[in-house]
């Protein structure tokens, strides 16, 4: 009875099966259990096939006296080890795959055929997912959408074994947020910021554009406090030290809710559609 060592067992293949568009997937869960059971060598080529048969000396009982060829045992246990790693290939191969190599009776002719095979296609499709990692914007997309979509190209781009390194990703995200995102994107200059910092802040950044929104609808009297204009020269001189550069002074600017028809002074502005605001300034 042969031993376990002898021949090893693989396991059901993988269910995901090769395709035209999975062969970097695909050989990543086919690698890992034809290392693991210690059969890599008939894939490369290193485990190769003894001689079919031997030659041994004739014996003093034997009629003839001259040597004879005989089947090897070495090669015997060497063909069911392969046959069983092309059995367990074949398995993992979709339809559309199979007639390229159903032709083929070793296990190191199919997987230096697919390797074939999927080489120029696999450099094309590198290539292409770079390409569109680059080119990528947000443009109409919520934040959350084109995030996803980079993040796809990334995984992708690892599933065929050119990973983009952190920096790149980060620095392909923050190009194509778009102008509304002109801050974050200025706040972490070339800092080697993890790719999950930036997915994490512009969402928080989204979120916070939403909120504010609806804090300068809601809360106007936090945002605009003042009751009146300065009076005086000195109270304009020192309202306008503590003001924003570009903007009027603070105490220049009077905010109140009119909602009725009331008669105001002519010179008032007429309410802002929608919210019956009116605003005030100092002449």
């Amino acid at each position: 009875m042969a031993s376990s060592s002898a021949f090893p067992v693989l396991g059901h293949p993988p269910t995901d099966k090769l395709t035209r568009q999975n062969h970097p997937m695909w050989r990543a869960q086919v690698l890992p259990a034809i290392r693991g059971a210690q059969l890599i060598g008939l894939l490369d080529g290193s485990d190769a096939a003894p001689p079919e048969t031997m030659t041994v000396e004739a014996t003093a009982q034997d009629a003839d006296k001259s040597a004879k060829s005989v089947p090897n045992p070495a090669y015997a246990t060497w063909l069911a080890r392969d046959q069983m790693v092309l059995s367990y290939l074949l398995g993992s191969i979709s339809p559309g795959v199979m007639p390229h190599i159903m032709r083929l009776e070793h296990a190191a002719g199919v997987w230096k055929a697919l390797e074939t095979m999927f080489a120029s296609h696999s450099q094309s499709k590198i290539t292409n997912l770079r390409i569109a990692m680059a080119t990528t914007r947000r443009l109409h997309d919520s934040v959350d959408v084109y995030l996803l979509k980079m993040q796809t190209i990334a995984d992708e781009l690892a599933a065929a074994g050119k990973p983009v390194p952190e920096e790149e990703q980060v620095a392909y995200i923050m190009a194509g947020l778009g102008s509304e995102y002109a801050n974050l994107v200025e706040s972490y200059g070339i800092l080697p910021i993890p790719a999950a910092t930036i997915l994490a802040d512009a969402v928080l950044h989204a979120m916070i554009g939403v909120t504010d929104g609806l804090m300068m609808i809601h809360n106007e009297d936090d945002l605009f406090p003042w009751d009146g204009c300065p009076s005086s020269e000195e109270e304009k001189e020192e309202d306008e030290d503590d003001s924003l550069e570009g903007y009027p002074p603070a105490k220049c600017l009077r905010m109140w809710w009119d909602d009725d028809d009331s008669d105001d002074d002519e010179e008032d502005e007429a309410p802002i559609e929608g919210y019956g605001q009116q605003r005030q300034q100092c002449r």
